[in-house]
C-alpha cells in the first residue's frame, strides 16, 4: 500500500517526507527523520520483498494497513509506515534492510521530544482522530457552536444596536481595560493563534489611527 503516492522510493539521500511526498501516512514527527542505508555485507543480492518488510514491521509494534516505501538505489531500505489515524501514540516507522530483512532503525512516538509529543496528540485532537468518538462528537459540537455564533453574532448586534445613523457596534460589557483577566487571556490567545492575534492588533491599530482621526467614521461605527 504506497497511500497517495504510488510507487514512492525510500530514498537514502532524502528524508522520509520526500521519500513519501503528499503522502498523509507520514507521521508530522518524523517526517523530516533521515532515511538510513541497507547493508550488503554477506549477501549476494535482495533477499528481502516487501512481504518481508510488512512481517518485520508488524514484529516491531506496527498496526495494519501500513504503509511501505521501496528500496531507492543499490542501498536503499523498506521503510514501513504503521496505521496510526486514530492513535498518534502509535506512530512508528520501521527501516527494513533490503539483503537480510533485518531492521536497520526504527523511529516512533517513543522517540519524539517533548514537544512533538504535544503537537502530535494535538493534532489528533484537533482533527478529532483521538480519543474514539469522543473527540468526534466533541469537534462536531465545536462545529455547530461556530455556525450558531455565526447567526447569533449579527442577530445579538441587531437587538443592542443604538439607533442611530451608520454601523454603531454595541459598547462591550467586558472593557479590557478594566479586567486584567480578560485582557491577559486576549495576551495568551493571540500567541497561541498567531492569526487571531495579528487580527486583534490590525482592529486596534486602524481603531486608535484611523477611526478615532476621523469624525465621519467615529460617527459610523460608534466610538464616541
Amino acid at each position: 500500500m504506497w497511500s497517495l503516492d504510488h510507487g514512492a522510493e525510500s530514498n537514502p539521500a532524502s528524508t522520509l517526507d520526500e521519500s513519501l511526498p503528499h503522502s498523509h501516512a507520514v507521521p508530522w514527527g518524523s517526517g523530516k527523520t533521515e532515511v538510513p542505508t541497507s547493508d550488503d555485507q554477506g549477501h549476494q543480492g535482495a533477499v528481502a520483498n516487501v512481504d518481508t518488510a510488512i512481517e518485520v514491521a508488524a514484529g516491531e509494534g506496527l498496526r495494519h494497513p501500513m504503509t511501505v516505501a521501496l528500496p531507492d538505489g543499490d542501498d536503499g531500505v523498506y521503510s514501513a509506515i504503521g496505521y496510526a489515524f486514530d492513535a498518534p501514540s502509535d506512530e512508528q516507522t520501521v527501516h527494513v534492510d533490503r539483503f537480510g530483512g533485518e531492521v536497520v532503525s526504527t523511529y516512533g512516538y517513543d522517540d519524539y521530544p517533548l514537544l512533538a509529543k504535544v503537537v502530535a496528540q494535538g493534532i489528533g485532537l484537533h482533527e478529532g482522530r483521538s480519543l474514539g468518538l469522543v473527540t468526534f462528537w466533541a469537534s462536531a459540537l465545536m462545529c455547530a457552536v461556530i455556525i450558531a455564533s455565526c447567526v447569533t453574532g449579527p442577530l445579538m448586534w441587531w437587538r443592542r444596536r443604538r439607533r442611530g445613523a451608520g454601523l454603531d457596534a454595541p459598547r462591550g460589557r467586558m472593557p479590557v481595560a478594566g479586567s486584567p483577566w480578560l485582557l491577559a487571556g486576549l495576551v495568551v490567545l493571540g500567541v497561541l493563534l498567531p492569526f487571531f492575534g495579528v487580527t486583534l492588533l490590525a482592529v486596534l491599530v486602524f481603531d486608535q489611527l484611523v477611526v478615532r482621526r476621523v469624525p465621519a467614521l467615529t460617527r459610523w461605527f460608534g466610538a464616541q
